[in-house]
This record gives C-alpha cells, sequence and structure tokens, in this order.
C-alpha cells in the first residue's frame, strides 16, 4: 500500500518537530484567531467547555492543551470508581492473554514489546483499555485512580499516525510509537497509564516530572526511566481524577490492569469523557 510504503521512509520524527516549532510561535491574532475557529467549526470542538474564550490563546499549542471550565466535567464519585483519564473513543478492550493485546481486527501485539519484560509482570492475566483522542478532545490526562506513582518510563520510537487507517494496517503501532508507561500502585494493585505519541505529536508533558520525546537518533531506542519530581506531588501521590499529563498534540492513552485489578464495563466503540465511570477497582 503506498501510504503505509510512505510513512515508512518519511523523516515522521522531523515532520512533527517541525509542526511543534509553528504550533508554539506567537502569531498575530489577526492570523491565529481565524485559523483556530476554523479548527473548531471543522473538527465540531466544544468551545463552550473551555476555561478561556477562544480569543485569548497566543498559541495553537496553548489552545490545544487548554483547561476546560470547573464543572464541564464530573468526576464519578461511586466507590472503587475507576475513572476515565481522557476524553475519546474506545477502540479495544479486554483481557491480555498470552501477553497479547488486540490492535484491531485480529491483529494483536505483544505486552512485552509494548512496556518491556519487567513492566509487563505486572500486567500478565489483566485487563486493558485502549481510548483514542481526536483532534477535537481535550488532550489532558488525569489519574483514573487514587495511588502513588513508582515509575515512570520513557520508550522512544517512531512517530506514526494512530487514526483508524493506522491502527487497521500498520502492525504493532503503539509499539513502534514514542510512549511514556506510568506505574500507579493502588490498595488494589498496579495499574499502568501508557501514553503514545503520533504524528505532529511533538510532546508528552508531565506534571510529575520531565522527558524529552521526538529525538531524532541512529542509536537504537533504549528505555529510560522518567527523573520524577516532588515539585508538584509529594511522594509522588495522585488522587482520582487529577491532572498528570497532557498531549501536544493528540493521541492514544491505554490504560493497564494488573490481574483482577478491576473489571471493565462495556464500552467498546464508544465515546467516554474524562471523569466518567469505566469501570470499578475490585
Amino acid at each position: 500500500m503506498f501510504i503505509k510504503r510512505l510513512l515508512m521512509i518519511l523523516p515522521l520524527k522531523g515532520l512533527s518537530a517541525v509542526a511543534g516549532v509553528l504550533a508554539n510561535i506567537r502569531f498575530p491574532a489577526f492570523l491565529l484567531q481565524p485559523f483556530l475557529r476554523y479548527y473548531c467549526r471543522h473538527f465540531q470542538v466544544k468551545t463552550d467547555e473551555m476555561s478561556q474564550s477562544l480569543n485569548s490563546y497566543h498559541t495553537f499549542t496553548q489552545f490545544f492543551v487548554r483547561k476546560l471550565k470547573t464543572d464541564a466535567r464530573e468526576l464519578c464519585s461511586e466507590k472503587n470508581a475507576l475513572l476515565s483519564p481522557v476524553d475519546g473513543r474506545v477502540s479495544e478492550t479486554g483481557k491480555i492473554l498470552a501477553c497479547r493485546l488486540l490492535q484491531a481486527k485480529g491483529d494483536k501485539y505483544l505486552l512485552t514489546d509494548l512496556i518491556g519484560v519487567e513492566a509487563a509482570n505486572y500486567f500478565l492475566d489483566g485487563d486493558y483499555m485502549t481510548i483514542y483522542l481526536s483532534p477535537a478532545d481535550y488532550h489532558r490526562i488525569h489519574s483514573p485512580v487514587d495511588g502513588v506513582i513508582e515509575k515512570a518510563t520513557y520508550f522512544p520510537g517512531r512517530l506514526f499516525p494512530v487514526n483508524q487507517w493506522a491502527v487497521n494496517n500498520i502492525g504493532n503501532l503503539f509499539c513502534r510509537n514514542d510512549r511514556v508507561l506510568t506505574l500507579i500502585k493502588t490498595k488494589q494493585g498496579m495499574l499502568g497509564l501508557l501514553k503514545v505519541g503520533a504524528l505532529i505529536v511533538g510532546k508528552i508533558k508531565l506534571s510529575y516530572g520531565e522527558v524529552g520525546i521526538n529525538k531524532n537518533s541512529i542509536r537504537p531506542p533504549i528505555e529510560y526511566d522518567i527523573n520524577l519530581s516532588t515539585k508538584n506531588h509529594k511522594n509522588y501521590e495522585l488522587l482520582a481524577g487529577e491532572h498528570m499529563a497532557q498531549f501536544e498534540l493528540g493521541s492514544t492513552v491505554i490504560i493497564l490492569g494488573s490481574e483482577n485489578l478491576f473489571k471493565l464495563s462495556d464500552l467498546m466503540g464508544k465515546r467516554v469523557v474524562m471523569g466518567e465511570k469505566i469501570g470499578f477497582l475490585n
């Protein structure tokens, strides 16, 4: 397929880096504001949920990582509720059997390829949910549970797109792309929150540590632990619904649970919003 072959040879990280630079340029309002209004109309962005008016943004990145009004999302208050960490569409969900997760249409990938052997041991025979964030979605990521950050690891890779076409046509897609795994220890077990980069995604910004992604290198990709910081989180503690990261531009989040950590609701193919109950902790 021509598009797939083209993606394999294009300098996707370089293109994404250029897009990131452009997204952070303070364009004159007479240029930026018409573009933002067009973007909102084209992707049907819910501007009434924004905490600021559209004309208050001075760069595209500021708009893209926008905050919402305090009453725009309600956190489910049910005991032991597992919250959606993002707004998006559930593209896959199920059990992690034989160390494999489903990407699409019977195409599977290995958990060890996705997050490494050490971290994969936490989630053998566990459960997972994959959520795709569209260009229209709110792109901040929140903790789905109360817990303590045990570790955060960056896995360098490519920056293929992660839209439905790419999911259906590029094997091992999520294992190929830049991604950041956060391990959150809860009273019931270990939860993993994997943030997957994509084409035009120049950065995954964390609230609890620093990571430089989208680095061009001729060396083989080597995972490395993120330098966690106590500046924003005492003892790295998180409350359910607390902001923990953001995409600068959009992508995919995969929630991983250790065996019997949680039971997921039947949400396959449905849209979810941050703070909504997507299951419950056992």
